[in-house]
Formats: C-alpha cells, sequence, structure tokens
C-alpha cells in the first residue's frame, strides 16, 4: 500500500520545482475525521521528501525521482513569473467574502492577485520591510496541487500581513488567509505552516515583545499543541508568549470573536 501511494505522490508533484512545497491532505490517515491539510511535500534535487504533521500519523519519506523532471519544472516555474497577473475577478472576490468575509479592501491590503492562465489565487509572501520574498498559489478550482510555494529570497518563512495596527502583540497563525483576517484587528504574521524556526522567532522578537499564537484549531492533541511546544522552545525570547486554544481556524471567525478569543489574552 504504501508503494502505491507513494507512486501517486511521485505522479502527482513532479511537477514541482527544486525547493518547491506544497501542503494537502495526507493520503497515508486522509487527514483524520476533518480531512486536514497536514501533509507537507517538498521537491528536492533528487527526490520528493514528505511529512504527516498528525501526531496520530507521521508518516513520512523520501521518493527519489528523475533529476530531469526537477530541472523541468525549475523552467516552468521561472516562465510563470513571467506571465501577467490580475486583480481579483468579480467572482473570486465573491467567494472570498462568502467564504472568510474578506472584502475588497482587505484583499487589496494583502496584495492579492488572481493567476488567470492557472486559475490560481496568487498571495505574495510578505516581509517586515515590506517587500516580497516570495508567493503562495492557491488552486480555486480543485485541481492538484493545491497549493504551491514559491520564493526568490531567504525570507519567504515567515509572511507579515500588511495592517492599519502598529503597536501592540503579534498573532501568530499558519495562513496567509487566516493572517488577512485577523490584520483588520491586530498586527498578525503567518508561520505558512505549522513549524517555527530560530530564524523566524528571532524575527518575531523584532516585531514584538508579546506573542499571541493561534494555530488552527486541528493542531492541538489533547493537553498538548504544536503552539506549546513552540513556547516551551522560545518562549523566553518574550516578555509574554500565549497559546490561544481555538474552536476553529481564525479564517473562520468573526472579528469579535477574533478580538474576544483571540486578542484578549
Amino acid at each position: 500500500m504504501k508503494t502505491h501511494i507513494e507512486n501517486t505522490i511521485k505522479t502527482d508533484c513532479l511537477s514541482l520545482a527544486v525547493d518547491e512545497s506544497m501542503t494537502t491532505t495526507c493520503p497515508f490517515c486522509d487527514g483524520g475525521t476533518s480531512h486536514e491539510k497536514s501533509f507537507s511535500i517538498t521537491r528536492e534535487c533528487h527526490g520528493i521528501l514528505y511529512h504527516c504533521f498528525r501526531a496520530t500519523c507521521h508518516a513520512a519519506g523520501f521518493i527519489p525521482a528523475i533529476a530531469g523532471a526537477a530541472i523541468a519544472a525549475k523552467r516552468e516555474r521561472q516562465r510563470h513569473f513571467t506571465r501577467p497577473l490580475r486583480n481579483l475577478p468579480i467572482g473570486v472576490r465573491r467567494f472570498l467574502y462568502e467564504e472568510y468575509d474578506l472584502g475588497r479592501q482587505d484583499t487589496e491590503m494583502a496584495r492579492w492577485k488572481y493567476d488567470y492562465t492557472r486559475n490560481r489565487l496568487y498571495m505574495p509572501i510578505i516581509t517586515e520591510q515590506g517587500w516580497d520574498s516570495g508567493a503562495v498559489s492557491k488552486v480555486l478550482d480543485g485541481s492538484k496541487p493545491k497549493s504551491l510555494t514559491y520564493f526568490w529570497s531567504p525570507l519567504y518563512r515567515l509572511h507579515v500581513a500588511p495592517s492599519e495596527v502598529d503597536d501592540g502583540p503579534i498573532v501568530v497563525v499558519e495562513d496567509q488567509i487566516s493572517a488577512a483576517k485577523v490584520a483588520r484587528q491586530a498586527r498578525c504574521a503567518a508561520l505558512l505552516g505549522t513549524s517555527m524556526s530560530p530564524e523566524v522567532a528571532q524575527r518575531l522578537q523584532l516585531l514584538s515583545t508579546r506573542v499571541i499564537i493561534a494555530l488552527d484549531a486541528d493542531t492541538w492533541n489533547h493537553s498538548r499543541s504544536i503552539g506549546y511546544k513552540m513556547k516551551q522552545k522560545y518562549g523566553l525570547l518574550f516578555k509574554n508568549f500565549s497559546v490561544v486554544r481555538l474552536s476553529k481556524d481564525p479564517k473562520s471567525m468573526t472579528d469579535e470573536e477574533i478580538r474576544e478569543v483571540i486578542l484578549d489574552v
């Protein structure tokens, strides 16, 4: 069974460029009952590295792949960024508003664009200085891969959401959609996943002495969570390091819930 699943992963992901990554539902555990996107796939020079972050699964491995495919994928990635991006069409705006309550002002502040050649939402990864260090391309039509990460700077591992709030704590979430939602109420950064490196922790330290970790609801396992592990590792870098347990993802919360559940800690 493992061989069959790995062959499927290989077929689906050979289009990834070297150092490009994506997240999807784990084919080994199906993401549990919530079908969460806990499965990380990274294209390396000689193959595909995969890992499931669910505590009850932790499937991991390396799939050797042909180097020629990586070269072709890298060229395709380069061609991708020579294509023009357009403003979000009405249908995409309507979807973002109905699904996440994100309006035109939110998406324009986040600098989101539309890749009409591939029907994808293009979300730049923004640094503390406001520069683009990469981008996440999110599928809109159900095709695979669902999410692609591109980068051209080592600062791509942390997305700092543009916000009109310029003081107070920094809320740390998983993804850019959640970050755009929270950024209406507070300063916010997205890890683009569920891991924090020492470099990212140091960058957050420069942004604020107070950090609030508000990862998606599925990151909790009994009384311990991924956020709790981050606090054990990096909590001493900050004057205040809080971990909030959520019953739903930040991008699905109302503004009032964000203020009462996340910010009022």
